[in-house]
């Protein structure tokens, strides 16, 4: 089983901003949408699909990853719209091998893929997801939350930056003892030190 993370139609609401780079490039909070999709299924092979003109600069960007490519014979194609909270691997579980797309409301959040029907998407990767593309599944309803508009990622923006830095501080200790090891100058007075991390200069 591997992950895809996809555009949908409904991408153009972000305009201009997604002239130049998919929805899931986009921030909330410390991390992009795609990065908090991902991190919630650590470990699992993931792989990108890009708009055709998009394709070249996604490979560039991130050449690690394989990009309008499907190397598995399950996915879990998963709505670069996503706003992933701890939730999400539990809503949307990857052992659950039954081909199904999970709807809120009109929208695809995510849809689970295997056999004839995935050599289909395969065949379909350069074109951002419409709804007919997952005609013929079981549907599931869900309450997971989807970007729409810009104003979504402003007014998302402070509770996920707090969950980002939270996250990001928790992989940091991880590999330093102590979370303020740079140069603390004569005078100054830390507010809240708990929240506060600072590299070694």
């Amino acid at each position: 089983m591997q992950i895809c993370v996809f555009e949908d139609t409904y991408f153009e609401k972000f305009e201009p901003l997604v002239y130049s780079r998919p929805a899931y490039e986009l921030v909330c909070g410390a991390t992009t949408l795609k990065e908090k999709i991902i991190r919630s299924y650590n470990g699992i092979p993931y792989s990108l699909q890009a708009r055709d003109y998009l394709e070249n600069f996604i490979k560039s960007k991130f050449p690690n990853t394989p990009v309008n490519q499907i190397d598995d014979n399950d996915c879990l194609f998963l709505n670069g719209r996503i706003l992933a909270d701890e939730n999400l691997a539990k809503k949307i579980p990857i052992q659950d091998k039954t081909n199904k797309v999970y709807m809120n409301g009109n929208a695809i959040v995510a849809a689970r893929v295997s056999g004839k029907k995935l050599d289909l998407i395969k065949q379909n990767l350069k074109n951002v997801f419409s709804q007919t593309l997952f005609d013929d599944l079981q549907i599931e309803s869900t309450d997971i939350q989807l970007m729409n508009y810009v104003w979504d990622l402003i007014n998302n923006n402070h509770d996920h930056l707090t969950k980002d830095i939270a996250y990001l501080k928790n992989i940091l200790l991880q590999t330093v003892a102590n979370p303020i090891s740079g140069t603390i100058y004569p005078g100054v007075h830390f507010i809240e030190e708990n929240n506060i991390t600072i590299a070694p200069s």
